[in-house]
C-alpha cells in the first residue's frame, strides 16, 4: 500500500512517471494511492469514496482528513468538512492542521463560537508543533473568523499578515489562495477595499 502511494507521489513530483489508479487493481486496500491519483487529477468529486474507504482503513493518519476537508471546503460541502475533521480529531486531538481545518470550516458556516472555541485548542498545543505553512493557515483563519464577526479591519490585517509570511517564506499558492479568499470576505462584507483585493487577486 505504501508502495503506491509512493509511486502516486513521484509521478506528482516528476512528470515523466506515468501512473493511474488502475495500476493499484491487485493491491490490498489501495485507497491512499487511489484518493491521492485522483486528487492530484483533480478529480475532486470522485476522490471522497476512496478519501473514506483511506481513513476507515487508516483511523489514525491525519492525512485523509486533511485531505477530504480540504477537497470538501473546496466543493462547498462544508458540513462533510466539519464532520471529517470532527471525526479525525478523535485519534489525532493534537493535530493542529485537523484543529485549524474545522475551526475554518465552522468560520465558513458563521458558526463563529464554535469556531472560536475550538481554535482555542491552539494554544494548547507546543510550538515545535508548527512549521510556518501552519502559521500562515493559522493566521488566517483568525482573519476569517474575524471578518465573520464583523471585525472588518482586524480581520483584513490578518489576511495581510498571512499573504506577506507565506511570500516572503516563498510559498506563493498559500498566498494567492489566502488573497481569493481575503477577496472573497471583502466582497461579502460590501466593504471599500474589495476592488483593491479584487485587482490584487489578478496579479498574483
Amino acid at each position: 500500500r505504501s508502495s503506491a502511494a509512493s509511486d502516486v507521489y513521484k509521478r506528482q513530483h516528476d512528470n515523466r512517471i506515468i501512473v493511474s489508479s488502475e495500476n493499484y487493481n491487485g493491491v490490498v486496500n489501495p485507497f491512499e494511492a487511489t484518493a491521492l491519483d485522483l486528487y492530484y487529477s483533480k478529480k475532486w468529486k470522485e476522490v471522497f469514496e476512496h478519501i473514506e474507504k483511506w481513513f476507515l482503513d487508516m483511523p489514525f493518519s491525519s492525512k485523509p482528513i486533511i485531505m477530504g476537508s480540504y477537497i470538501a471546503n473546496q466543493l462547498g460541502d462544508t458540513q462533510k468538512a466539519i464532520k471529517l475533521t470532527q471525526a479525525g480529531l478523535i485519534a489525532n486531538p493534537h493535530s493542529s492542521i485537523i484543529i485549524n481545518n474545522l475551526s475554518y470550516s465552522l468560520a465558513l458556516e458563521n458558526r463563529i463560537d464554535e469556531a472560536e472555541k475550538v481554535y482555542h485548542k491552539i494554544s494548547n498545543l507546543p510550538k515545535s508543533s508548527f512549521d510556518t505553512t501552519n502559521i500562515i493557515s493559522l493566521i488566517a483563519t483568525r482573519g476569517l473568523i474575524n471578518f465573520r464577526k464583523g471585525k472588518i479591519e482586524l480581520g483584513r490585517y490578518l489576511y495581510n499578515q498571512s499573504i506577506s509570511l507565506a511570500e516572503k517564506s516563498g510559498f506563493k499558492d498559500l498566498a494567492t489562495k489566502a488573497q481569493i479568499i481575503l477577496t472573497r470576505e471583502e466582497i461579502l462584507a460590501s466593504s471599500d477595499e474589495a476592488d483593491s483585493a479584487f485587482n490584487k487577486m489578478q496579479q498574483m
